[in-house]
């Protein structure tokens, strides 16, 4: 598998882990000197997108979908461009809520695992 697959890999493993709700799975997409930009909020840390996403998986049903535009490599660095959708249907009922963003993530491979260490998302 060449760093291009390998990255598709990582994502398709992120996206079956988020829509699982599992969060143990989903941390491993992540550095551990991770740095968050999410759009109308402060920068997170790896510790800091645990306990929001957790909340999230506890309020709700969440469905994750991600469209990659585009994955460059340049040696143990790449980034990613593209657009993702999530849906929240609250646990306690009521109406879904759709957000849409598009993102760019910079990864870093590790011990021969590609991981996201900086990503920012905004709205189109």
């Amino acid at each position: 598998m060449d760093d291009r697959q390998a990255i598709e890999s990582a994502i398709s493993e992120f996206v079956e882990a988020y829509n699982a709700g599992n969060i143990d799975r989903l941390l491993q997409y992540y550095s551990d000197d991770l740095i968050k930009v999410r759009h109308g909020a402060p920068a997170e840390t790896r510790a800091d997108t645990v306990r929001r996403v957790a909340a999230v998986f506890e309020k709700f049903n969440s469905r994750v979908d991600v469209v990659a535009d585009e994955i460059c490599t340049f040696g143990e660095t790449a980034f990613t461009r593209g657009s993702f959708r999530v849906t929240l249907r609250p646990k306690a009922g009521g109406d879904s809520q759709v957000i849409y963003r598009r993102y760019l993530e910079i990864w870093r491979k590790e011990s021969g695992r590609w991981q996201v260490t900086r990503t920012m998302d905004n709205v189109e």
